[in-house]
C-alpha cells in the first residue's frame, strides 16, 4: 500500500520545555511515589496471602471435625434404633 502524499513532509511536534530540571524533579518525584505505593501494595497483597493460607488451614481442620462430629451422631443414631426397635415403631 502507497503512501499518502506528503507524508514525508509533515511538521513534527517537538518537545521544548523552558525549565527542563523543574520538569525532571516533577517527573522523579512521581516516580518515587509510584515505586513506593507499589511496594506497599506488594506488601499488602503478601500480608493477605498470608493470611488466606492460615485462614483456609483452620477452615480445612474445621471442616473435618464437622465430618467426624456427623459421623458419630449418625453412627449414635443408628445404635439407638438397633437398641429399641420397638421404640421407633411406636413413634411413627
Amino acid at each position: 500500500m502507497g503512501r499518502p502524499k506528503g507524508s514525508k513532509n509533515k511538521v513534527k511536534k517537538v518537545f521544548f520545555v523552558d525549565d527542563v530540571e523543574k520538569v525532571l524533579e516533577e517527573k522523579n518525584t512521581l516516580r518515587e511515589s509510584l515505586v513506593k505505593e507499589i511496594s506497599d501494595l506488594s506488601n499488602q497483597i503478601a500480608t493477605l496471602r498470608a493470611e488466606r493460607r492460615t485462614h483456609k488451614v483452620s477452615l480445612k481442620s474445621l471442616e473435618k471435625e464437622i465430618t467426624k462430629i456427623a459421623a458419630y451422631k449418625a453412627a449414635e443414631e443408628v445404635s439407638d434404633s438397633q437398641k429399641n426397635p420397638a421404640s421407633i415403631l411406636d413413634e411413627v
